[in-house]
């Protein structure tokens, strides 16, 4: 009886910090989603983006990118917590006989 009853609490417990978890994580996004809906700044909006994604995944940076048709490949937009010198000549090209999977390359 009293294992069932440790049992039981530790699950309710395990309940209540998903439950916490998940309460602070939809307030983060409603915090971005009334940031943009707030600004016609693109750069302010991709800017909150990078940032709340380093916020929600708890990762160590974050880029948004997008096609430069003249480098022929992805290229970093906005990003936080990248180093300057190698971003200013990343590249995100695709595999030859692959539309899905991009390599890295240096333009210089």
């Amino acid at each position: 009886m009293l294992g069932d009853q440790a049992a039981l609490a530790i699950h309710k417990a395990q309940l209540y910090e998903e439950t916490r978890a998940q309460k602070e994580e939809a307030t983060k996004l409603y915090g971005i989603t009334a940031h943009l809906a707030t600004t016609l700044d693109v750069d302010s909006v991709l800017d909150q983006v990078v940032a709340k994604t380093i916020d929600l995944l708890g990762c160590d940076a974050s880029a948004v990118y997008v096609h430069d048709e003249a480098r022929g490949g992805l290229v970093v937009r906005r990003g936080r917590h990248l180093d300057p010198a190698i971003v200013r000549d990343l590249v995100l090209k695709p595999v030859k006989g692959s539309r899905d999977a991009p390599t890295r390359s240096a333009d210089r």
